[in-house]
């Protein structure tokens, strides 16, 4: 690290980071959720627990962990759907995906599609507790949903 960036640094307020790095310390493992602005923190909670059950790092599962532990959260007693969507792009929605279940191959959809499916996703009460994946394809929206049901 250069000396500049050591000088800048001290005059920071306020950092922001990703996951790693903020929530967690040396050994990997999340010790605590501290929410901002207002955020209730048991919301916070389910929040995270969520966002983090299909990510199968050290730092996704020692954030479950402690959702279960601290606040006595379980992901089976949520009603959740993981939509991971590949690479955002700004084109013009093509109402055309393909949405299955993981490890599709690597590809980008529009930001309007990811939009369109998630609307018909809030409906479809067959995907909770499923993880799906997302890219431009080549079936229309409701058929896609309809598909993983």
């Amino acid at each position: 690290m250069s000396g500049r960036a050591v000088e800048a640094a001290g005059d920071c307020s306020t950092l922001l980071l990703d996951k790693t790095g903020t929530i967690t310390y040396g050994n990997r493992m999340a010790s605590e959720f501290l929410p901002v602005g207002g955020v209730d923190e048991r919301e916070l909670a389910e929040t995270v627990l969520l966002s983090s059950l299909a990510d199968e790092t050290p730092e996704g599962r020692s954030i479950v962990q402690l959702a279960e532990d601290r606040y006595d959260l379980k992901p089976r007693d949520l009603d959740w759907t993981i939509l991971r969507p590949g690479p955002l792009v700004n084109d013009a929605p093509t109402g055309l995906v393909t949405l299955a279940a993981p490890r599709l191959p690597r590809s980008s959809v529009t930001r309007a599609d990811v939009a369109a499916v998630l609307a018909e996703l809030l409906n479809a009460r067959g995907t909770i507790g499923k993880t799906l994946e997302l890219t431009n394809g080549e079936t229309p929206v409701a058929e896609a949903v309809k598909a993983v049901l």
